[in-house]
């Protein structure tokens, strides 16, 4: 598991009210089985790309790893 994130994308992750989460599994990285992104809401408008998860396997155990 490989995670994108900024200090600054933290924070406004943290500080968000809504969550999108969307994993893809169509199209990966060679060497991954899914590609995971977490976008928020910016003043209810539009939303922005926070975080980039690359993951190896589909299991429970590395979904919560990743939470």
């Amino acid at each position: 598991m490989l995670i994108f994130c900024s200090r600054r994308q933290r924070n406004l992750l943290f500080n968000c009210t809504h969550l999108i989460c969307d994993g893809t599994f169509k199209y990966s990285p060679k060497g991954t089985t899914q590609i995971y992104r977490i976008f928020v809401f910016i003043r209810q408008t539009h939303s922005m790309p926070l975080v980039t998860v690359l993951l190896t396997e589909k299991t429970k155990v590395l979904y919560k790893r990743m939470w």
